[in-house]
């Protein structure tokens, strides 16, 4: 993807000089693809740019960031943040990491391995220890010359939502699913057919009738409206993921005073905090009011869940032997990501290390 629009509307709006314009006034881009009507957008301007200034004043730094904030595609589609960061077009940004499985792929670990757990806090924390115990995870962003400022933040349990009702695997057989990044081997040998898509598409590719339904996360389907279009909600439990984090470009941040990178460092963590604790304080709510607006709520027995979850062919085990093959330890952080979800607790409902 080329780069030169993007780049000259950050040149319009912070002109082409360096990145400090006086002694203590710093101008930082922070972009996503995704709009500001999902929360995982909507918080990095209520709560992680404030934060940074707060935290400055509170230390009482010189400092202070000029923040230019875009979002909804402005500056950069999503999935193509990752490499808008390599290429300097953005200073910080928002990644999601489930569409960068080629640049990242040990990243990708929790999507391959559905129905582990629906818990965002066992993921999160089993993830946290599996990052920690591998260098490899590191290394891969520093290929993009970027560094990751949170410990991440979790997609939600992910639910189908349908234009018809389906109550068993069987009734979901030839329905066209938007399955965004590796979701879509969620799908293989279920009889669904997975349509490429992200949240910004959901919406008008269903009421244009390009799909049935969306593998979504619970948190996004009453910010995205899909309800209207999509009316069945139904839960599954195919599980929280590991999907996203904040990153920077390495040198911007290590071109910062140290009061500075380390605000923004704690920033970003705060906003992970937050936004999973909104987000969780949210959910009940939230399908009350798609209730309220239409929609139905099924949810889907631990029988009719494990026959899906055994329909799909072992793509955690096809997914480590292709990073191993490329020198990658996909094999040991699949195992280690079991390990540490049976150690807080979480029931897989298929071991997906046979």
């Amino acid at each position: 993807m080329k780069f030169r629009y993007v780049a000259a509307l950050v040149a319009a709006a912070f002109g082409t000089g360096p990145a400090m314009t006086s002694a203590d006034t710093f101008n930082l881009t922070l972009a996503t693809g995704h709009p500001e009507v999902f929360p995982h957008v909507a918080f990095l301007g209520k709560v992680f740019v404030p934060e940074v200034e707060r935290l400055l004043k509170e230390w009482g730094s010189p400092h202070s960031i000029t923040w230019l904030q875009a979002y909804g595609g402005t500056l950069v589609k999503t999935g193509s943040e990752l490499q808008a960061l390599q290429q300097g077009v953005i200073d910080v940004a928002f990644v999601p990491t489930l569409f960068s499985a080629s640049q990242l792929p040990l990243e990708q670990v929790t999507y391959q391995a559905p129905f582990i757990s629906p818990d965002d806090q066992v993921i999160r924390a089993a993830m946290a220890k599996v990052r920690e115990g591998n260098p490899a995870f590191k290394e891969a962003w520093d290929a993009y010359g970027a560094t990751v400022l949170s410990p991440g933040s979790i997609c939600d349990d992910y639910n189908l939502m349908l234009t018809e009702p389906a109550a068993s695997l069987a009734e979901l057989e030839g329905r066209r699913i938007y399955a965004p990044g590796p979701t879509a081997n969620w799908l293989r040998d279920t009889g669904m057919v997975a349509v490429a898509g992200n949240m910004s598409e959901y919406y008008q590719g269903i009421q244009s009738g390009i799909a049935d339904g969306v593998l979504v996360l619970t948190s996004a389907a009453f910010p995205g409206k899909y309800y209207e279009v999509a009316p069945h909600f139904v839960k599954v439990s195919l599980g929280a993921q590991w999907c996203s984090t904040i990153a920077m470009n390495t040198a911007k941040l290590d071109g910062l005073p140290d009061d500075v990178q380390t605000a923004i460092k704690t920033a970003a963590t705060t906003y992970s905090v937050n936004l999973m604790e909104t987000v969780n304080a949210n959910l009940v709510k939230h399908l009350d009011m798609m209730a309220e607006n239409g929609a139905t709520m099924t949810e889907w027995s631990d029988e009719a869940r494990r026959e899906w979850a055994e329909a799909i062919p072992n793509i955690a085990q096809d997914w480590a032997a292709a990073i191993d093959a490329k020198g990658l330890p996909g094999s040991d952080v699949l195992k280690a990501l079991e390990a540490e979800t049976k150690a807080l607790g979480a029931t897989p409902l298929r071991d997906w290390s046979e």
